[in-house]
C-alpha cells in the first residue's frame, strides 16, 4: 500500500497528513508530530528532472510505503511535506530512532522506476530529533554515488498536563492505568516484522 501526494499548485508545498503514528501501532491521543520536508534532488552529472519521487516507510508500519514529490524547479513549490502525528515522548521516540537504525530513501524516475537509493542515520539524530542537510544517493547497479537529496525532519511535542480528579467524595486510584510502552511494542515488530522485497 502506498500513499502519494499530487501538486496542489504554483508556490504551494504538497502536504501528506498521516493518520498512523509513530511509533506505529500506540494508542492515546497525539502529544506532537514528525515532519518530513523533500526540498531538492541534485545530480552530479545532469540538471534537476520533473517527475521524481521519493519513497520511504517507518519500522513497524508493515505493507505502507509513503511518496512524496521532489521539487525540480526554482519557484515550481516549496517541498513535499509528511506530517506524521507522534503518540509518545520524546524519549520513547529517541528509542524507536535507535531501534530503527536508519531511514531508507528511494528514488524514483516519472514511471515510478528505481532511480537510487540513500539512508539517513537516524542515530546521528537521536539527541534533538531533527535535520536539514542532504544524503548521498547511490546508484541501483553501480552503487556509486549518482547525486544528493536534501529535506528536512523535525519534532514538535506539545506539553500534556495529568488530568487528575479534584473533587474531595473521588479518590485517585493507586495505580494509573499504564499505556503500552514503545519497548513492547518493539519487541511485536521483531516477532512479526516482514521484509518487503524492492522490485526493480
Amino acid at each position: 500500500m502506498s500513499s502519494s501526494i499530487k501538486n496542489m499548485g504554483l508556490n504551494k508545498p504538497n502536504t501528506l497528513m498521516i493518520d498512523d503514528s509513530l511509533p506505529p501501532h500506540l494508542k492515546g491521543a497525539n502529544i506532537g508530530s514528525l515532519i518530513i520536508r523533500i526540498n531538492k534532488l541534485k545530480f552530479n552529472d545532469k540538471p534537476s528532472v520533473a517527475s521524481h519521487q521519493v519513497k520511504f516507510s517507518w519500522w513497524g508500519m508493515t505493507g505502507k510505503e509513503f511518496i512524496l514529490n521532489i521539487p525540480w524547479k526554482a519557484g515550481y513549490y516549496d517541498g513535499s511535506i509528511a506530517i506524521f502525528p507522534l503518540r509518545a515522548d520524546k524519549k520513547e521516540i529517541q528509542q524507536y530512532f535507535v531501534d530503527m537504525s536508519q531511514l531508507n530513501m528511494f528514488v524514483l524516475d516519472s514511471d515510478h522506476k528505481l532511480v537510487g537509493q540513500g539512508s539517513l542515520n537516524l542515530n546521528s539524530i537521536v539527541n534533538n530529533l531533527e535535520f536539514s542537510d542532504s544524503i548521498k544517493i547511490f546508484g541501483k547497479s553501480n552503487k556509486k554515488t549518482i547525486g544528493e537529496l536534501f529535506f528536512d525532519l523535525s519534532t514538535t511535542f506539545e506539553l500534556v498536563e495529568p488530568t487528575l480528579p479534584t473533587s474531595a467524595n473521588l479518590k485517585v486510584p493507586n495505580k494509573m492505568t499504564k499505556k503500552p510502552s514503545v519497548g513492547s511494542v518493539m519487541d511485536s515488530f521483531q516477532r512479526n516484522e516482514v521484509i518487503i522485497p524492492i522490485v526493480y
